[in-house]
């Protein structure tokens, strides 16, 4: 049986061509225990800010999250960013909001948005964040986002990350 593997595993070496060895051995990888970088679809927008070899950690899950999504068929997104270690797709609809609460002096206790974020396409001034207009989805900060880790299948790099 170990001779049969070893013979299966000659023959397949034997009959890989020179140039497909070379190229997988060229596929970049990321220096942060990611794996290979994803490719990058000829329609995706934001294709010519990517810079692999000079992007940190956190902006590489970014793009990764954003490509995926992309791939995916979700293209209702310009950019994204991290809250908590969660990537926030900047939806062309989407106000997150931090809430908070605070008691008044007569026990009533009033709870208000304490912090926004969105794409820069989004505008929220002026809006009643209890009761939004139709067109603006309004997401709790605290809920949303997604885990890039879970999402992209990471799970043994977030390990070795927390333990850094």
């Amino acid at each position: 049986m170990t001779e049969d593997t070893e013979s299966e595993t000659q023959a397949q070496a034997e009959t890989e061509s020179p140039v497909e060895t070379a190229a997988a051995k060229d596929v970049p990888v990321s220096p942060y225990g990611f794996g290979p970088y994803p490719e990058i679809p000829e329609d995706y927008p934001s294709k010519n800010l990517i810079d692999w070899s000079t992007d940190g950690p956190s902006l590489e899950l970014i793009w990764r999250v954003l490509i995926k999504l992309w791939t995916e068929g979700e293209r209702n997104f310009r950019g994204g960013s991290t809250y908590k270690g969660k990537i926030l797709p900047h939806y062309n609809d989407v106000v997150y909001v931090r809430w908070s609460e605070y008691r008044k002096s007569d026990g009533t206790i009033v709870r208000r948005a304490a912090g926004k974020r969105s794409g820069p396409q989004v505008n929220y001034s002026g809006i009643d964040f209890f009761n939004p207009p139709a067109h603006i989805r309004v997401l709790d900060i605290e809920t949303s986002g997604i885990d890039p880790y879970e999402y992209l299948d990471l799970f043994q790099e977030k390990e070795q990350n927390n333990e850094e």
